[in-house]
């Protein structure tokens, strides 16, 4: 640069900013009036030993009057990888492979999403996450604009589950809940909501008659409500087979509902109630119960009469 007597630390600072490449943050003076100055990220844009002198001359007073000190090694361009589990509709594991790789001298990565399997990739498999200066994230793009990651779940020719589009969620935009930029060793972390194929195990409903499921995927889902009819004249249902009953003329319609909330009625669930027992079947049930009893009671006597005997005869 050339220096004249209109020259000032702020021409320097300029020329040592050009001389360096440096574009993303201004070569400046902090507080104590030392020169700082942020090279571009990544090694091959390392700044070395900076000397200044004069072109052509040996000014002593200009060899003697700046020493720069590094302060920060520099980093090459980072990348960081996170593998996601999915599930398609038929209950099927997927499993994508991300990968955000730093641009260099921006607050920006850019990031693309793989299959480990031979799944197909439809559409928003690539894109952009940018950060502001603070760590936050500003924004998440995709790179054709898709709005979600979409694949199919096979290899082309083949059939199978239904395609699938992922919302991918970076967090509140300002905010720390999702996706940070910090200068710090870290690892990405991904949290599915989906769940693979699951057989039910058991079930239970309660006051209200809502039936839920419990799954050996370790999910529990509601599978449906038990409905409640109700009548102005129950005494004019007719009785049919199987100790039900039936709409009459003199029973009059049905008003259907639920239990609980402005009802007055709750299901107790485990419990018989008593005017659905069929007590032909009971009385049946407890006698061959009770001839069961007895018939094993008999053997349990007749065994301990024969090993009375034997220990008779031993002695």
């Amino acid at each position: 640069m050339s220096v004249d007597a209109a020259t000032t630390v702020a021409d320097l600072l300029a020329g040592l900013q050009v001389a360096l490449g440096i574009s993303t943050t201004p070569v400046s003076l902090d507080v104590d009036g030392r020169i700082v100055m942020n090279g571009e990220v990544g090694i091959e844009n390392a700044l070395g030993q900076v000397d200044i002198r004069e072109v052509g001359e040996v000014n002593p007073t200009l060899e003697t009057s700046f020493g720069f000190t590094e302060t920060q090694e520099a980093d090459d361009g980072s990348e960081f990888t996170a593998s996601a589990t999915v599930y398609d509709s038929l209950g099927d594991v997927h499993n994508v492979l991300f990968t955000f790789t730093k641009v260099i001298g921006r607050n920006e990565w850019n990031w693309v999403a793989e299959m480990e399997g031979d799944e197909v990739m439809v559409s928003g498999n690539t894109g952009t996450a940018s950060f502001a200066e603070t760590g936050e994230i500003i924004a998440f793009r995709y790179t054709d604009d898709a709005g979600g990651l979409s694949f199919r779940p096979q290899a082309d020719g083949t059939t199978g589950a239904l395609p699938l589009t992922l919302q991918i969620d970076a967090g509140q935009f300002g905010g720390l809940s999702g996706l940070t930029q910090y200068a710090a060793n870290e690892t990405l972390q991904t949290i599915a909501d989906g769940h693979t194929v699951g057989s039910l195990l058991d079930y239970e409903i309660n006051s209200d008659g809502v039936i839920i499921g419990r799954f050996s995927n370790d999910t529990v889902q509601t599978l449906g409500q038990i409905g409640l009819a109700r009548f102005s004249n129950t005494q004019g249902l007719l009785r049919t087979e199987g100790n039900t009953f039936q709409v009459s003329g003199n029973s009059g319609l049905a008003i259907e509902g639920f239990a609980g909330g402005e009802s007055d009625t709750f299901i107790t669930s485990g419990a018989l109630e008593g005017s659905n027992v069929d007590l032909t079947q009971e009385l049946t049930n407890m006698v061959i119960a009770q001839r069961a009893f007895q018939a094993n009671a008999k053997v349990i006597t007749t065994g301990d009469q024969i090993l009375q005997d034997i220990v008779s005869m031993v002695r």
